[in-house]
Formats: C-alpha cells, structure tokens, sequence
C-alpha cells in the first residue's frame, strides 16, 4: 500500500508518454493548475503532483491510456471520489486517471432487481437514477462522494451492512480494463479469477469501468434511538441485534465516550413490530429524556466536569437537528437516509481527526478491540493537545507523521512547486505562502526554517473571498449543473478553488468562470459554507463577460411601502405583471426601476456605477418591503438593503392561498434556483410545506437542492406530469420538448 507523501517518480517516459497519448487522440491535461485540483485526496491526508491528468471517457480510452503507460513505464493512479485512508488516490508523478468523467448509469433492470453504471458515478447519483424508478442500492458508504468503482475495490460498509454484506457484495459482474489494456467482463461465472481479485483488490488488478449491481424497491425508513454510557455496553447490544437479525439498519454513533448512541432503524412496519416485542425490553440503552437527566446527576455529582457538559449539551443542539431536518421526514419515517446521515458525517465527523480503524477479529473480541483503539484514539488526543499548547520558539515539540511529511516536504527546494501549500483550513496549520497571503505572520519557531526564496507565485489567493477554505470534498459536483453536462472538474467550484490555491489568475480559469451558471446550488452544499456565488462573481469582476449599457433613469413620481421588481424573470407580459400584483394583494406597487440592467451587470462581471446604483436603492429605502423577482439582484439587495426585508417572487406568491389551493399533484413546480439556493436553509421549509400540502413534484434532488431549468431532461426523467409550472418565465423555453403545458405560477 502507497504511503502517504512517498517518493515522486523520477518522469524518464514522460515525453515518450505523452507524444503516445497525442498520436492516440487521448487528451491529456498538463496546466499546472489544473494538475492541482487533484493534488490531495478528499481530507488533505497526502500530498502531491501527477505529471499529467486524463479525464476518463469510455472503457476504450482508458484502454489505450494504460498500454502507453505500460510501454513507457509511467506509473497510474486512478482515482474516484478521492476518499482513501493513506493517499491511494494522490498520483506522486505519473498520471492520474480521474474516473468521475465516467458517472453515467447504463441501464436500470427493475425486473431483473439490477443496475449497470459506470463505475465513475457517485453513490448519490446512482441513487438519483434509481429513485426515479422506485428503486435504491441495497449497501453503500455513508458518503455522497463515494464512487461505486472505488467503493468495490475496498468493500463499503453501510448501517445495514450487518443483514445486507458490504457494497462489493451486492456486485453481479464488471467491466475492467487489465494493467496490460485488454477490456475484460468478468463475473462468478466468466473470468472468475479476475472479478474475485478486482472485487476489494485495492486497484491493484485492474481499472473498474463498469459495474452490474443488485438493487431493491426503494423504501423510507423509521428511526429508533437508544443512549448509553459505556461503549461496551451498546457495542453488545448492537452485536445482540446483528446476531439475531433484529433491524434492517444498526449503527453506533459516538459524541464522546460517556454519550453513545445506538441507531436502529426499519423498512418495514411488520420488522419494527417484530423488534418491539422481542428485542426493546433487552437493550440497556435509555431513550433521550432518560438518559439527559441521567447526564445531568451525573454532572452536578462532578462539577469539575462542566466543560464537558458544556461539550455535550453544545454538540447535542448542533448535531440531533441535523438527523431531524423536516424536509427529510414524511408520517415519521426517514426518506434519503444517504443524504441525512452524510451530510451529519461530513460536518460532525468529517476532517483529518476522524479515525476509521480497520479490526480483524473474532466477534467475540470485538468489544475489547474497539476500547483498545479508543484508549489509542484518546492518547493521540492528549498529545495534540500538548503539541499545540507548547508552541514556543527553539521547543522541540513530538507531532504526528503527517505533519511531520508535510512540513519537512516543505522545506525541499526540488519539490516545492509540486507540492500543495495548503492545510484544511480547520486544522490549525497555516503554511508559510498561504500565511504571508492571508497577512498573518509566521509562528515564530518556524520562521527560522524557511527558505530565504519563494520559487511560487505570489498570487494573492486569499482575498476576501477565501478559495483557500475549500478541502476539496467535491460535494459541489453532486449538484453542479455544469459538471452534470461535462463531467470536467475543471469546471466546478472544487475545481476553481483548487486551482486558485495553486496560484491560477481568473484568465487561466476562464472557461470555468464562463460556464458558471450562477444558479447557487452548491452554496447550500458546501460543509464549508463558502460564499461560492459571489467568489465567481469577484473573479468574473476581473475579466467581465459582456458590456453593459446603464439605463439613465429619472427619480419616480411616485414611491410606495410595498415594492415589487419584475425584472427578466417575470417577462415583459403587462397583463401577467397585473395579475402578479392583484395576487400580492393591496398596497403593492411595481417598481419603475426595476434594476435589469443592474441584474445583468451583476451577472456579466461589470462594475455598476455609483451614480446608477444611486439611483436605482433612493426609492427603495423607504420601502417596508420588496418583492425581487431576480435571484441574483435579490442577494446584491439583502446586502446593501439590509434592513428593508426582501423575498423572492417565488416565495411571496406560493404563500398565497389562491396559488397553493391551485397546485395539484400532477404537477411539475419548478423552482427558480438563484434566489431559493441563497436562502436554502430557510426556503426548503417553505417549498417542503407545499409540496406536502398539494401533492406536486418539484425540481429538486435527494439534497433538496434545486435543478435548474437547463437541465430539463433529467428534471422529467422518470416523471409524469400533468402541467409545469415554472417560478421564471424565461425557464418555460427549457421544457418546450415537454408534452405537458408550461404555466407561469402567476398564470394558474
């Protein structure tokens, strides 16, 4: 197995290589900071710089790919989500294959209980496919960017792995390109020997390119929560339950070792019922309100313990809501339980810090070989705790290897342009570039050990939007419509950031930036929380797209309190802006300034003129309330109105009665995306209300995110609808191949 931050290939072949792979029609991406986008693997664990990167295409492709690197000695590394434990995924010199370029799925045998997908694909954008025919994997990792590919060659636990097996369990055959080239199909019964040594082989045998799974009829589930004290005590109790397969679903999830709580969960009312009349009354967990009052005895017998009850009593606001979102829940039972537990995982778990010990063991000392990991895992606690309370100059201080790699690589002037001059930012360790860019100095017992001479860049790529901040963990690819067309991380917001750490102007990204869409989805599903919408925008502001031409308006005649800002969205139709207005009610005037042209500006990356943007806020600062229809215009208002109170023309009319009495279940409502991704958090609510209450599909993903207009197919993949009801006017062009009408909801 790679170590993390080996040794970099030497690159004799490379030129031979890639003259090869030029004569093959294979592309081939050598820009320094495209390379960088793939530098580190998902939590920042490795470090390093493939010579070339080759997006993957087709079976054929990869094919040609390893015979040029098998005749010229070029070591390969493919990679998937980049979620390995030691830096598998990171390419020390070479070539990396970035398998994610194939994510399509194949077929889908509702019949035959079997889907054929490319191995590339996320598990959560098989499990979008799947669910729009009623159907769901039977066993994946608890992680939204896991790749099936990857996640067969390793295994892939899930919480129902004890009943089901892991992932690479539920694999009927494969497609594999071999090291020497040949495209291979193998299963149990053709090629055997081959698919028992790909199926968990760590890569080593072979390149999955796509993968026959078992899949199942897609049910919600119901959650059960019990509390304990003593991780032997639960860790018995969820092998009671696996041992006399007593749950569809089992898990433990630790907040610390006095607060352990065992999940159980159930597809069915008849197994839940089972489990309440034979297994309830032998578990020794408490349920919630038991087990707090036992917590708090437990504190106030042990004052000197109060930040630890302090600890718990935070993480318990901030976790538990996270596994009760609203929108997630339907009659009491869980739906997408993948995206519940994932996103928990990602922001509670995720990070360097987490441990996932690998046991081999005997069930019956299973109990003591995860206290013995656990007194390990809190030894190396105390440590860092040691480690960062000494920082003081000349202090020889003990730290972890990968710390120790880093820093000591750091320090090498023949691998220093290769190398990623980035920690995650939650770490605590800022590398020198990075420091110096953001304006903070350098720790003192360091500053003595740096070079005199920087061979980087000295880009600024800290400015006020922080593209440092991102770790990579490629959630925004889920739900890019972009990367959804193109399969190009290059295009993404994990691509754009990863190249602007490795010092890249907005002329070297240009493609990127011009292909953004602004629509905002991957704001909401970021675990970082990035400003990414105004980050493209910053950049955008650099090298703007298109002129603009400022309308000279003339202060109006007449101002009201309630405002509504038409804009592109609602259309140029007179008698719909009436109806929009009669529909808001009383009071509401349309706005004679509806700020287009600034809308437009805003989009193309021009700078808007004092004078104009003057003009345009004078009669909106009395206003008591603004209705933007603009998504975009909507946020730059939030931000220089702070205290007029601005919605959406989405949300405003959907909260009328004459609208939402309207919607009927065989409806398509199609929710304009800019202005609902900026206000996600409190939006989702609003639109899962109404959802609930007519029966109407929307255009959102098992995120809850909203799928823009531009990806029409997929949206009425697998649906049947009646009507499309869209929030922007403009969207109704997308959905003109559509048999059903197209109606603006202020048109119902």
């Amino acid at each position: 197995m790679r170590q993390t931050n080996a040794s970099r290939w030497a690159g004799s072949g490379w030129p031979a290589f890639r003259a090869e792979l030029h004569a093959r029609a294979v592309e081939l991406i050598e820009e320094p900071e495209a390379r960088g986008i793939f530098a580190t693997d998902a939590g920042g664990t490795a470090y390093g710089m493939p010579h070339g990167v080759v997006i993957a295409r087709s079976a054929a492709q990869i094919s040609r790919v390893m015979q040029a690197a098998q005749a010229h000695g070029v070591p390969v590394t493919v990679r998937g989500g980049g979620l390995t434990t030691e830096g598998e995924s990171v390419a020390y010199g070479g070539v990396l294959l970035d398998m994610t370029g194939m994510s399509r799925v194949v077929s889908v045998d509702k019949q035959g209980l079997s889907v054929r997908t490319q191995a590339g694909i996320f598990w959560a954008q098989l499990a979008e496919v799947l669910r729009r025919h009623g159907m769901d994997y039977l066993s994946a990792p608890l992680n939204l960017t896991s790749s099936v590919g990857g996640t067969l060659g390793v295994g892939g636990i899930d919480v129902n792995s004890a009943r089901l097996g892991c992932s690479a369990d539920q694999a009927l055959a494969l497609q594999v390109v071999t090291p020497t080239g040949e495209i291979v199909e193998c299963s149990d019964q053709e090629n055997a020997e081959l698919f028992r040594r790909v199926i968990l082989g760590y890569g080593q045998f072979g390149v999955i390119t796509e993968a026959t799974l078992r899949i199942r009829p897609y049910t919600p589930l119901r959650m059960h929560y019990f509390y304990y004290s003593s991780l032997r005590t639960a860790i018995e109790d969820l092998q009671m339950l696996d041992a006399a397969d007593a749950s569809d679903y089992s898990g433990i999830l630790t907040m610390m070792d006095r607060a352990i709580n065992l999940l159980v969960a159930f597809d069915s009312d008849q197994r839940e019922a089972q489990f309440d009349a034979r297994f309830r009354r032998k578990l020794r967990g408490r349920g919630e309100a038991r087990f707090a009052v036992g917590m708090a005895l437990y504190y106030a017998l042990r004052p000197w313990g109060w930040r630890e009850a302090l600890y718990l009593v935070r993480r318990k606001r901030e976790l538990f809501p996270q596994f009760r979102r609203k929108e997630f829940f339907r009659d009491g039972r869980m739906h997408d339980r993948s995206v519940v537990f994932s996103r928990a995982v990602w922001r509670f778990w995720g990070g360097r810090q987490m441990v996932i010990p690998d046991l081999a063991t005997s069930a019956e000392k299973f109990a003591a070989a995860v206290e013995r990991g656990n007194a390990v895992r809190r030894r190396g606690a105390r440590l860092r705790l040691r480690v960062r309370a000494g920082d003081r100059p000349g202090a020889v201080q003990p730290r972890s290897a990968a710390v120790v790699q880093e820093r000591d690589l750091r320090h090498r002037r023949r691998d220093r342009r290769e190398l990623l001059p980035l920690r995650r930012h939650d770490e605590g360790l800022h590398p020198a570039r990075v420091r110096r860019c953001a304006g903070r100095a350098a720790p003192r017992h360091e500053a003595p050990r740096r070079p005199g001479d920087d061979p980087e860049s000295r880009c600024d790529i800290l400015s006020a939007m922080d593209h440092g901040a991102c770790s990579g963990c490629s959630l925004c690819l889920l739900v890019c419509p972009v990367w959804r067309e193109t399969r190009d991380v290059r295009l993404t917001p994990r691509g754009r950031a990863k190249a602007r750490q490795h010092g890249a102007s907005a002329a070297a990204i240009a493609a990127s930036l011009d292909s953004c869409t602004l629509c905002g989805a991957c704001e909401p599903a970021c675990p970082e929380a990035l400003p990414l919408v105004d980050m493209v925008l910053e950049l955008r502001r650099q090298r703007p797209l298109t002129e603009v031409t400022f309308a000279a308006k003339s202060p109006p005649a007449v101002t009201a309190r309630r405002m509504l800002l038409p804009g592109r969205v609602l259309g140029t139709d007179e008698a719909r802006r009436r109806r929009t207005l009669a529909l808001l009610g009383a009071g509401w005037a349309l706005a004679e300034d509806d700020g287009a042209d600034i809308a437009l500006a805003l989009e193309a990356g021009r700078a808007v003129p004092d004078a104009r943007r003057d003009a345009f806020l004078g009669p909106l600062r009395a206003a008591r309330r603004l209705v933007v229809a603009e998504g975009l215009l909507l946020r730059a208002l939030r931000r220089w109105l702070p205290k007029v109170p601005s919605i959406s023309l989405g949300e405003a009319l959907t909260m009328k009665s004459a609208i939402r009495d309207k919607l009927r279940a065989d409806d398509l409502y199609v929710i304009e995306p800019r202005a609902f991704h900026h206000d996600h958090a409190r939006l989702v609510g609003h639109y899962d209300g109404l959802r609930a209450a007519s029966g109407c599909e929307m255009n959102l993903d098992l995120q809850r995110i909203a799928i823009p207009a531009s990806q029409a197919q997929w949206i009425l993949e697998g649906r049947q609808v009646a009507r499309i009801v869209v929030e922007d006017v403009n969207d109704g062009a997308a959905f003109s191949f559509a048999a059903a009408p197209v109606i603006h909801v202020a048109d119902l």
